[in-house]
């Protein structure tokens, strides 16, 4: 289900406005509280070592290599530093679409560590989605690009992992009609955030 909301919302990107770099950012009044919320995040946590990033992506995929969890733990301390998003965002998020399984796959066609879709990945500049850097590098940039949106929002990190799962689309949608985040958009909100506690 979720894969079918977010191919849909991809379809709709365009009626915003184009490619995503032209969208401007997105100012409102916050959304509406869901039943059971318990959002919390704290975005200025500061640097977050490589070998912390190791052992939680030890933890979450045991059946990793240690040479492999090293590669990708390098490359998200240094993607998320260069395109100014939180690391223990990048790397709560990439634990929850791929487990941190570089060759994961979605049943419409989602790849890579961060679950990129074919269009979101082009957009990013990610020729193989299945490489390691490329998709962390593309992962880290749409974050990047999604907080560049929301900037002005009071629930901004909230409604960057809503987009992410959604659509900035479908999301946008249900902002300006006052609704409230949907039960599977605070489940998966609140996964990364408590998953972003642990790194």
């Amino acid at each position: 289900m979720r894969s079918r909301v977010l191919l849909a919302s991809l379809l709709l990107v365009p009626m915003l406005g184009g490619c995503f770099p032209r969208l401007a950012h997105y100012e409102d009044s916050p959304a509406p509280p869901a039943d059971g919320v318990e959002f919390a995040f704290e975005p200025e946590r500061g640097s977050v070592p490589v070998e912390r990033v190791v052992a939680f992506a030890l933890t979450i995929n045991p059946g990793l290599r240690p040479d492999e969890a090293r590669r990708q733990a390098s490359a998200m301390v240094a993607r998320a530093a260069q395109h100014k998003v939180p690391t223990h965002l990048l790397v709560s998020l990439i634990a929850t679409e791929s487990a941190f399984n570089p060759l994961a796959r979605s049943p419409v066609g989602a790849q890579g560590l961060g679950q990129l879709m074919p269009a979101t990945a082009r957009e990013m500049g990610v020729r193989d989605p299945f490489d390691v850097e490329e998709n962390i590098d593309g992962t880290a940039r749409y974050l990047a690009w999604l907080a560049g949106f929301w900037r002005q929002h009071p629930q901004r990190w909230e409604l960057v992992l809503a987009s992410y799962l959604a659509g900035v689309g479908t999301v946008s949608r249900q902002q300006k009609a006052g609704q409230p985040f949907t039960r599977e958009q605070v489940s998966y909100i609140n996964r990364i955030f408590r998953l972003s506690g642990r790194v």
